[in-house]
């Protein structure tokens, strides 16, 4: 609340969060991490977490965060604030995986045992948890990371035919990775671009039928011979 209406915390309240900080980590982690959600999607994440991080109440929670809480953090968070605050809502683009890419990337190398966990072999009866200290991560998230960072590349690349640009608009996360560009790839040329391919792949449909792209194209179903039906048993003569 302090730092989505700019208040300031009482000395008292100060003294209090000092004293008993170490309490949060007995918070239920999902509980922690929808928190965290919500930091992020406040349109006001870069001062929270700088409280956060300054009072070390990240600490508890993961020490990774506390860490890494300096300028690399502070300027993705206000990337992402800025494009928070040009709609009057959380918008629907703002999903948890970029989120999440949000608070993980600024840690460099250390992200990395986050974003590429050990390949569950299933020898084991369940699947390893991810986790970021005590917050624990959807597999699905990361996974979808994952691709919205190795898209990144490819939107970049002014050298793609335009027929491989048709194909990646129908990539399941190029809508993520197009919104990941447009918060933290500083390049809003690139980014112009691609919309206008978007709205003129909706008026003029009919142009983008022929996209290919690396098994994006639905197969289509063999389908199944009927066999011939066999006639009823004609009744006997009546005697």
């Amino acid at each position: 609340m302090a730092a989505r209406l700019n208040f300031t915390i009482d000395p008292p309240i100060e003294a209090a969060i000092s004293a008993h900080r170490g309490d949060i980590a007995r918070s239920a982690p999902a509980r922690l991490i929808e928190e965290f959600y919500k930091l992020l999607r406040s349109g006001a994440s870069e001062r929270a977490f700088r409280m956060l991080g300054e009072r070390k109440l990240l600490e508890p929670i993961s020490e990774e965060l506390q860490e890494h809480a300096g300028d690399g953090l502070w300027q993705s968070l206000a990337a992402l604030d800025a494009y928070r605050n040009r709609f009057e809502s959380a918008p629907d683009a703002l999903t948890n995986a970029i989120l999440l890419g949000s608070l993980l990337m600024p840690m460099g190398p250390a992200a990395r045992a986050v974003t590429h966990p050990p390949r569950w072999t299933g020898d084991m009866k369940k699947e390893p948890r991810i986790s970021l200290g005590l917050l624990p991560l959807a597999r699905r998230d990361i996974e979808r990371l994952r691709q919205i960072l190795g898209l990144q590349r490819r939107l970049l690349d002014s050298k793609l035919a335009p027929r491989a640009r048709r194909a990646l608009t129908h990539k399941g996360t190029f809508g993520e990775a197009l919104t990941w560009l447009e918060i933290h790839g500083q390049a809003p040329e690139a980014v112009a671009e691609w919309r206008a391919l978007v709205e003129h792949a909706s008026t003029h449909p009919a142009e983008h039928t022929d996209a290919e792209g690396d098994g994006e194209r639905p197969r289509r179903r063999r389908r199944r011979r009927r066999g011939r039906r066999r006639p009823p048993p004609s009744s006997p003569p009546p005697s």
